[in-house]
């Protein structure tokens, strides 16, 4: 049987090898697109494709206290190897680079962030180990292509939710099958559609991670805009910077003085 039925039918109850292998595809093509993008040679393909397709399964197995199954399954390497070629002879994928990264990194992010939080679960670590090996799993491969491509990771600049989605894709995940109850076949379909859906969707409308707020400067602000609105009988303060000079009110002819005389001349 192929690996694209095996793919769509199973589970990650261990996880199959199908599942695995396809995370890893993606993620070593998106590391070869990445690297193809910014021109690097053939060794920066290479080892920017394997960092990514790799890294992240790499780090969960010793997270785990596993031999990392990518240097006991002969699969992994070639398979990965496969992907670098592939994004550096077909030169023509890269003028979508973009398009094929957004569609790429969310998917094979997805996945392994659903084979992490489940092999942590199949050893009995609890839910919240098992969602943060899950984000472990699903960032560690960017990670390193930022890190080799001499790049700030994307993980901690605003910008795209990739990593938003993939934290809330463990935690979906664990939710479903830990605390609902739900199938993991189901609930891995569930989570990889809930992270593609969510990066598309953030694509389509602007939506970009938070970035820190100074709460105590905004109430503040917020509270002093409400106290400078004129109210009768009440003393209008003023924020720091403004003039503390206010012109001179004109007499109101009720109080009772004398208007300043006319030049009818």
């Amino acid at each position: 049987m192929s690996l694209f039925p095996l793919t769509l039918v199973g589970a990650v109850v261990e996880p199959p090898l199908a599942i695995s292998l396809a995370a890893v595809f993606l993620g070593g093509l998106s590391g070869a697109i990445f690297s193809v993008q910014r021109k690097f040679a053939v060794t920066g393909v290479l080892a920017i494709a394997i960092a990514t397709g790799l890294g992240g399964g790499i780090i969960r197995d010793l997270l785990l206290g596993h031999t990392p199954v990518a240097l006991t399954d002969p699969s992994y390497l070639p398979l990965v190897v496969g992907a670098a070629f592939i994004g550096f002879f077909f030169a023509s994928l890269v003028h979508r680079g973009a398009l094929l990264l957004n569609i790429l990194d969310p998917i094979w992010m997805g996945l392994f962030a659903v084979i992490g939080a489940q092999q942590t679960l199949n050893a009995d670590l609890g839910s919240f180990a098992a969602i943060l090996v899950g984000c472990i799993s699903a960032f560690g491969g960017a990670v390193l292509r930022d890190l080799l491509a001499g790049e700030t990771p994307q993980l901690v600049l605003p910008g795209p939710i990739n990593y938003l989605a993939a934290i809330l894709g463990a935690i979906i995940y664990v939710g479903m099958v830990e605390w609902a109850g739900i199938d993991k076949v189901i609930s891995e379909w569930v989570t990889i559609a809930i992270v593609f859906g969510l990066r598309m969707l953030a694509l389509k409308y602007g939506i970009k991670a938070p970035e820190p707020v100074d709460l105590p400067h905004h109430v503040r602000r917020t509270v002093l805009g409400a106290r400078r609105t004129r109210r009768p009988g009440m003393r209008v303060y003023r924020t720091r910077g403004e003039s503390a000079a206010a012109p001179p009110a004109e007499p109101s002819p009720a109080s009772g003085e004398a208007p300043p005389p006319h030049d009818d001349a």
